[in-house]
């Protein structure tokens, strides 16, 4: 299985996951993090293509992660799957749901190299048949959820970056998607709040950071061997 390379990239002095064939119309270079302004700061973080600001918080961002899918029938094995990015992860799990055993599906998962680019996923995703989107509207943030968690806590890097935003809202400005994010590039989405969409990438990484967040406030705890309070 492909495995993207690890370059030491000068601008940024880190190793990072990527393979120059994943974007091949151009030459990637880590987002800059504009989401650390002090704590004082309380504007929105702005997010959306992987090159752009702040893009490690999109779905299209190189990131390596891996999801324990558990036998359908319950017997048998746990299968440790490999994802390149968000977005392949979102689109594979809309096709276990809709269409597990089509060959589209399969596709999506494809680690042949270079593996399918996010626009593509995309693509692919919207060919999935027996598609239902009263039943993908009950399914879809929950499986983009479950999936920035993947992300966020198997890449130490992008971990960071995510608390370091600490209660900033998270806003997916893309001007050409009002459900994922607000339907408003980064200039104009704060003076058109008003008219913004769903946002809903956004509410999902902020739930992630919520449980990343607790999580390692609790670590300490369990450690030393102290119990977890259950939620009221």
């Amino acid at each position: 299985m492909r495995r993207p390379s690890c370059q030491n990239l000068k601008s940024s002095n880190t190793c990072i996951g990527i393979d120059n064939q994943f974007f091949p119309s151009v030459h990637f270079i880590p987002a800059r993090n504009t989401s650390t302004m002090g704590p004082k700061d309380s504007k929105p973080v702005y997010f959306w293509k992987p090159e752009s600001d702040n893009g490690y918080l999109g779905q299209w961002y190189p990131s390596d992660f891996t999801w324990a899918r558990n036998p359908a029938d319950a017997h048998g094995d746990v299968e440790i799957l490999k994802y390149d990015n968000a977005e392949q992860f979102m689109m594979h799990r809309k096709g276990l749901l809709f269409a597990p055993d089509d060959p589209i599906t399969q596709e999506i998962l494809a680690r042949d190299s270079p593996s399918p680019h996010p626009q593509d996923l995309r693509s692919l995703g919207r060919q999935i048949p027996n598609f239902d989107d009263a039943v993908w509207k009950t399914h879809r943030y929950a499986i983009v959820v479950e999936g920035n968690y993947l992300k966020f806590t198997q890449n130490s890097q992008l971990k960071e970056e995510l608390l370091a935003t600490g209660d900033r809202e998270l806003v997916e400005a893309s001007p050409r998607d009002r459900i994922w994010g607000v339907g408003f590039g980064a200039k104009n989405a704060g003076a058109r709040r008003k008219h913004w969409g769903l946002n809903l990438l956004g509410r999902a990484l902020m739930e992630v950071r919520e449980r990343i967040r607790k999580e390692d406030e609790e670590a300490p705890q369990v450690a030393a061997g102290g119990e977890k309070k259950d939620a009221a």
